[in-house]
């Protein structure tokens, strides 16, 4: 077992009240400090398993690989940085054996609203592969810093890393003397219920994440991943989930074909565009589109029809 804090002192005083406590226990400590010859043959006597816990500073933070250890308990975990707290639970769980990571604070005291979210992103980022999602909200909690200047932090937590980029392309755009074309954000009204409900994500930050993930996708496989992620993290799609992810994907497609709002009222549908239709407009395929006005289509769906109908109805319009 590793027990981590990040100051010297404490860890003797740990040292000292664990012998008290579990006067059998073989205890190791292991810090910076620490000549190198000594640290080395601590190391390797704890894993001969001549010790049975290792006090130590956040110094075994990454460069070891201590298969046989299983649990790790890293004190006052909200006063570290997110990379920080990534590597250190990622001693442990290096083998076929379950490990356990515990990211422990003071109950007596208030932590900080970044801590907060350091440590809900450690809980939320639990799966293979996560690091790059890790550094990418450890850059939205400590902001980004000025991209031409010498400032080494900013305030992109206060806007989002989706968006931060976005502006960032519209200004190196406008640099290069580019006009950047904004792209179409359809307006969809469909009476269907499309949400995440509290049974199936209880915890309102990833809720939300998943909720700006679905928004902001700009690619069919960027739905298809997402709804992926949901069935291997939180089980079968309920039908307000299954409906979201759909009406992303029709938003999509909107957008794709130039359609700036799309109303469905029962088996109404009325379709507004950003171009003007030509004046010989016919009605459209077996859809049997019609043209209401020049920027309008309407058409009248099947009994029963799905979001699924609807989408082939959008992939129909030239």
């Amino acid at each position: 077992m590793f027990v981590v804090h990040n100051r010297i002192q404490t860890i003797y005083r740990f040292k000292e009240e664990l012998q008290v406590l579990l006067p059998g226990i073989r205890i190791a400590v292991g810090h910076g400090k620490m000549k190198e010859d000594e640290l080395a043959s601590t190391i390797n006597r704890f894993l001969n398993r001549e010790f049975d816990l290792f006090l130590c500073t956040t110094i075994i933070e990454s460069g070891l690989d201590m298969p046989n250890v299983n649990t790790i308990i890293i004190d006052m975990a909200d006063r570290m940085g997110l990379a920080q707290l990534y590597q250190l639970r990622g001693r442990v769980g290096r083998s076929n054996r379950l490990a356990y990571a515990y990211l422990t604070y003071r109950p007596d005291k208030v932590i900080t609203e970044a801590s907060q979210k350091r440590l809900a992103a450690l809980r939320e980022f639990n799966e293979l592969g996560a690091g790059i999602r890790i550094a990418l909200r450890d850059l939205e909690i400590r902001g980004a810093g000025n991209i031409l200047g010498v400032q080494q932090h900013g305030f992109i937590h206060a806007v989002g890393f989706d968006l931060y980029v976005r502006l960032l392309e519209q200004e190196t755009a406008k640099l290069k003397g580019k006009v950047a074309e904004e792209p179409l954000q359809p307006q969809l009204d469909i009476d269907v219920d499309y949400y995440i409900p509290d049974s199936y994500i209880p915890d309102s930050g990833a809720k939300m994440r998943f909720y700006r993930r679905m928004l902001l996708s700009n690619a069919q496989d960027d739905i298809e991943e997402i709804r992926e992620e949901m069935e291997d993290r939180f089980g079968p799609l309920p039908q307000p989930v299954a409906n979201f992810l759909q009406v992303a994907s029709l938003r999509l497609t909107a957008r794709n074909k130039h359609i700036k709002g799309l109303r469905r009222k029962g088996q109404e549908v009325e379709i507004q565009l950003a171009h003007r239709l030509p004046d010989d407009y016919q009605r459209g395929g077996s859809f049997n589109i019609r043209k209401v006005n020049p920027y309008t289509l309407a058409l009248r769906l099947q009994p029963g029809a799905s979001l699924q109908g609807l989408q082939e109805v959008l992939e129909s319009i030239q």
